[in-house]
């Protein structure tokens, strides 16, 4: 059974795919934003993997169901794969989108990152565009 209702639509135009951290990481993200700008902090500490660069946001009108389904079928999928990998880091220095003031932090090795991205893009699920090429990033 599923925890979402069969006729629940997504109709946030900004709703991202993202994967989350664990405590330890995102204290040091805490701490890092905090140097940075010490009256910011309102983003998620998480890395994108869809919303922000690369795939667009997940489009509206599409069941929560069907994408959380779909989200979930890649993970299995890749699980193997992705079990070989025993975690990742930061790079060193803080990293500026180009043509903007975000700030971001890289995580390496990033490929995990990018095989669930390039998953996600092959995927049932619709997103809106994006100029962006796909980055995993912690802003």
């Amino acid at each position: 059974m599923s925890e979402f209702s069969r006729e629940e639509i997504i109709t946030h135009p900004y709703t991202c795919v993202v994967a989350e951290l664990d405590e330890n990481t995102e204290a040091w993200i805490g701490r890092v934003r905090n140097q940075l700008d010490p009256n910011y902090d309102v983003m998620p500490k998480e890395i994108s993997l869809c919303g922000s660069s690369g795939l667009g946001s997940v489009s509206p009108g599409q069941y929560l169901v069907d994408v959380v389904s779909e989200i979930k079928n890649i993970i299995k999928s890749v699980k193997q794969e992705l079990g070989k990998h025993t975690g990742f880091s930061f790079k060193a220095d803080v990293h500026v989108f180009p043509g903007t003031q975000i700030h971001v932090l890289l995580p390496e090795p990033s490929n995990v990152f990018c095989i669930l991205h390039e998953k996600l893009r092959e995927s049932k699920i619709q997103f809106n565009a994006c100029e962006r090429e796909y980055g995993p990033h912690c802003t």
